[in-house]
């Protein structure tokens, strides 16, 4: 019996212990740690539920998330389901904070077995739903997609409409990521019924901001207005009226500009000028000439010149005060059309001028009209009034001399006849000048895209090589790394051979030497040598020809050349799981067609009629989709041609390609000449390798987890290029975690949803160039402050001044050296840290003024605003935070640690611990009152933290104010 009483009695001095320290400034930690000992001793599972409660109170992330850890295990000793679940829950959502989504999923699974021991179905929703957000973040959307139908259905039994309205709103934000709108809006609309139906207020404004980005994608004016509807009940519902100005100034430009978008100006118009006067009121000049720019532009289009001058000038006045160019570009352009069209001509050419000096090259077709009319204009005045001129000199001379009225008709009509001479003359010199810049523009585009072609594989070798120890003997590679450099060799010397037999062809030194060959096993042969570079696309490639067999005389390499171009675009512009058929028919005239069709992207009506010009690319953009030099369709129209046969295209944007080449295949055709001896059959490892550069074949996803070090720099590395993106990662993946994307749109994505540290990105990319992409990031809040690199092989200091405007914090040309690149990243990094200390020595214990200079101090002065209006709300904590600026939990811990080098828990509290010393030296109450009003329930809790802060307590202060 002594022993049975000893431990209940150890208990209550425990529990008593933790009672009485629940009054002293350390009271919650030492009361945590008093019940974990409890728990120890007594394996008693009633003291867990009051820990968790406590636990759930700590301020301190590493601090909470480790007391779960020891709560977890503890649970486990004692089979206690519910501390396991409710552990497991709170660690998984630390995991998806912090962006370790493999471990969040980890964790999620080892829940289900447990809940449904326990019998708790609620928590298998929660489960699936989360799951859901960590697998879309990785990328894999089918898994994702497969985890909300599970949860959904969960939802149905438990038959809770708030579950099943959120389940609904996961849904078709997920469409709404994949871009399928339409699925988006339907899931929307059935979310919406339910939270109207049931009052779920907050489930229900977060839903219409949501519906109404949406609705912008659509064509339709209808669903464009749905759109402007949901905007429209945000602002004036019981939504807006828990907005700030800010916030509220920002929905009416969003308004504004929805109106303008379906050319309802008079409501556009009201809802910007409705913008602006909340705007002045902030005071953000920038913001502000945002909106005059839009007016302007606004009064432009109802062809109000004059107003849309007076709006001009005051965005360029406020512009001006900022260092936002793409703002001041606008506006210059702006500035110049209005002068333009007021008559303003010598004003208008000046800020045309500025416009092209800013931008380097001025690209908007209205803007290059108004140019061209402008001048012409100014070269139209000019000859009228030479005309004018020598009209009155004719009509003085007639006047005063009739009798030279001969002579002077004849001077006139000499005049004039040289007049429309020297006019004939130069429209001719014009027209000729037009052509010159055309063939000029068409070889700068070749050698731009021909040395981007160059660039990239030389950067992979050298960066290949840089990355291993290279002594007297020998280079030590991995095989992985020799096959990328001996792949990007291959490319580059293929690019040669094209150069060269495009040469030899209009050289007229090619030669053309048939064979009698059986073409039907010649073309299913090459074509096999494409089936492993069309499977790891999933690409169904197949060669059919109703003939088993056709001896037919042709040049072999040629021919080989031929097909070989023609199927290797084929495989490149069809998308993923596409079809490419080679297809062998033979003509009564002894003449064969050979056809290679796709289900691909397609060509434009307009274009075909140039794709066999030389070095013609149908897209000229940073945004093109494949590589290329544009010659490869150029070298097949020659040797089709030197082959006495012709070829054709048939395509449709979207729909795919039809190639067919006619070629002879008669005797009869050739000269004895071309005709030499039969040639041995071509075996299947004698066909050149078909040169088709694998973007798609390194990687399995589009992205990668990052690695669990939470010390090392998020680097999000978005590269068209496998190989160079391979080498890359390599190279950074010991010192940075690195995340990877194929493409802009894709980096886009990524980095709003995980918010790196750092970006590298190429320029010219599919879906969206690398200067779309930085501009993109640097006018959004979530992602404004992220060092970005461009990597590019455009070497001109027009274009690298077009990179630095983008917004690029540095701008490198391929080939680079991997040691500049790795110093570039340390300095950026370094000058963030630095930022942070700037931030964290500004912002901490002030909450009212904060220097407005860019879009970071807006965005902490944002949160500042928001901590403010709820800072007496004890139940406003970083989920509130977070939702009042629109952003998930984990994007604002990203965002504010990137920014201040703090949780966003650290830094709500450390405001409202800058607001309890105002007040204490205000004297505006007594310490428990003062705790209340900055949101401190618990007073002995908030006397803790304001010593801990401050180094004196509440009280010492108010008495020194006494």
């Amino acid at each position: 019996m002594a022993v049975n009483l000893k431990v209940p009695a150890l208990y209550f001095c425990l529990f008593l212990f933790g009672l009485l320290l629940n009054y002293s400034s350390q009271a919650q930690n030492h009361q945590i740690d008093s019940l974990i000992k409890v728990v120890r001793i007594e394996k008693d599972s009633n003291v867990v539920l009051p820990l968790m409660r406590l636990i759930t109170g700590v301020a301190d992330d590493d601090s909470c998330l480790n007391y779960w850890k020891v709560v977890l295990e503890l649970s486990e000793s004692m089979s206690y389901y519910n501390g396991q679940l409710q552990s497991l829950y709170k660690i998984s959502d630390f995991q998806q904070i912090g962006n370790e989504h493999e471990e969040a999923i980890r964790t999620l699974d080892r829940i289900l077995p447990v809940a449904e021991k326990a019998g708790f179905k609620k928590f298998e929703y929660l489960v699936f739903r989360n799951k859901a957000r960590s697998l879309q973040k990785l990328g894999r959307s089918k898994d994702a997609l497969e985890s909300l139908l599970t949860a959904s259905k969960v939802a149905d039994e438990l038959n809770k409409q708030d579950l099943q309205a959120e389940i609904l709103f996961e849904m078709g934000d997920f469409h709404r990521l994949q871009h399928n709108y339409e699925k988006s809006i339907s899931y929307f609309e059935k979310a919406s019924t339910i939270y109207r139906e049931n009052d779920l207020e907050s489930g229900y404004c977060r839903l219409l901001f949501y519906m109404a980005i949406t609705y912008k994608h659509f064509d339709e004016i209808d669903l464009k207005r749905k759109g402007i509807a949901s905007l429209i009940e945000v602002i004036e519902g019981t939504c807006g009226t828990k907005l700030s100005d800010f916030k509220q100034a920002i929905n009416w430009s969003n308004l504004g500009s929805a109106y303008i978008d379906i050319d309802e100006l008079e409501k556009g118009e009201e809802a910007l000028l409705h913008a602006l006067n909340l705007k002045r009121k902030i005071g953000d000049p920038v913001s502000i000439a945002y909106t005059l720019n839009e007016l302007s532009s606004l009064y432009l289009k109802k062809k109000n010149a004059p107003r849309a001058l007076k709006y001009a000038e005051e965005a360029y006045s406020n512009g001006s005060k900022g260092e936002d160019v793409f703002l001041m570009e606008d506006v210059l352009e702006n500035l110049a059309i209005s002068n333009y069209q007021s008559g303003n001509y010598q004003n208008g050419y000046e800020f045309l001028y500025r416009y092209k000096e800013l931008k380097d090259s001025i690209r908007n077709k209205d803007t290059n009209q108004a140019l061209a009319e402008m001048s012409s204009k100014f070269e139209l005045e000019k000859k009228e009034k030479d005309l004018m001129q020598k009209d009155l000199l004719i009509a003085r001379q007639e006047s005063r001399f009739n009798q030279y009225l001969l002579i002077g008709l004849g001077i006139l009509a000499l005049i004039l006849g040289l007049f429309f001479w020297s006019r004939w003359t130069l429209q001719k010199q014009k027209l000729n000048a037009q052509k010159l810049r055309e063939l000029d523009e068409l070889k700068s585009n070749f050698f731009t895209n021909i040395t981007h072609e160059f660039r990239t594989p030389l950067t992979v070798i050298l960066n290949g090589l840089a990355n291993k120890k290279i002594d007297e003997n020998r280079v030590s590679l991995s095989q992985n790394e020799a096959d990328i450099i001996q792949r990007n060799a291959d490319r580059l010397q293929n690019l040669i051979n094209q150069l060269l037999d495009l040469s030899k062809l209009e050289a007229g030194k090619a030669k053309l030497i048939v064979s009698q060959n059986d073409l039907v096993a010649f073309l299913k042969r090459l074509a096999h040598s494409f089936e492993s570079i069309a499977g790891q696309k999933e690409i169904r490639l197949q060669f059919f020809s109703p003939i088993d067999e056709i001896k037919a005389y042709f040049d072999v390499d040629k021919v080989e050349k031929i097909v070989s171009n023609l199927l290797a675009n084929a495989i490149k512009f069809t998308p993923n799981g596409g079809e490419v058929n080679l297809l062998l028919l033979k003509n009564e005239e002894d003449n064969v067609e050979i056809i290679v069709k796709d289900n691909g992207i397609g060509i434009a009506e307009a274009a075909q009629k140039h794709i066999f010009d030389r070095f013609h690319q149908v897209d000229y953009s940073d945004t093109r989709s494949y590589e290329g030099s544009g010659i490869g369709l150029a070298l097949v129209d020659q040797m089709v041609k030197i082959h006495g046969g012709q070829i054709t295209v048939d395509s449709r944007l979207g729909k795919g390609s039809i190639f067919t080449v006619q070629l002879p295949v008669n005797e009869k055709n050739y000269t004895k000449e071309q005709i030499a001896a039969d040639l041995p059959f071509m075996k299947i490892d004698q066909l050149k390798r078909p040169l088709i550069h694998p973007s798609f074949t390194l990687d399995d996803e589009a992205y990668t987890n990052s690695p669990e070090d939470k010390e090392q720099a998020f680097i999000l590395l978005v590269e068209d290029d496998a190989d160079l993106r391979f080498l890359l990662k390599t190279q950074l993946s010991p010192e940075y975690k690195v995340v990877e994307a194929v493409n802009g749109e894709e980096g886009l994505e990524i980095a709003l949803h995980q918010i790196p540290d750092l970006i590298i990105s190429d320029v010219m990319m599919p879906e969206m160039s690398g200067y779309e992409l930085c501009k993109r990031l640097k006018t959004e809040e979530r992602t404004s402050h992220i060092p970005i690199i461009l990597l590019t092989a455009k070497a001109t200091q027009g274009e690298k001044l077009e990179g630095l405007e983008s917004g690029a914090d540095s701008y490198l040309v391929k080939p680079f050296d991997k040691k500049e690149l790795e110093t570039r990243i340390r300095q950026l990094i370094l000058q963030r840290k630095k930022l942070q200390q700037r931030f964290s020595r500004e912002i901490v214990y002030r909450t009212k003024e904060t220097s407005v200079a860019s879009r970071q101090d807006i965005f902490i002065r944002n949160l500042l605003e928001n901590i403010e209006e709820e800072i007496a709300n004890d139940g406003f904590g970083v989920e509130e935070l977070a939702q009042s600026v629109h952003m998930s939990r984990s994007q604002l811990y990203r965002k504010v640690k990137a920014l201040t080098g703090k949780t966003p828990n650290v830094f709500l509290r450390e405001i409202r611990l800058g607001k309890a010393k105002e007040l204490l030296e205000q004297n505006a109450g007594n310490v428990s009152e003062i705790a209340n009003m900055v949101g401190f329930s618990n007073a002995n809790y908030f006397y803790k933290c304001f010593k801990d802060a401050f180094g004196i307590t509440p009280g010492e202060v108010l008495r020194s104010e006494s």
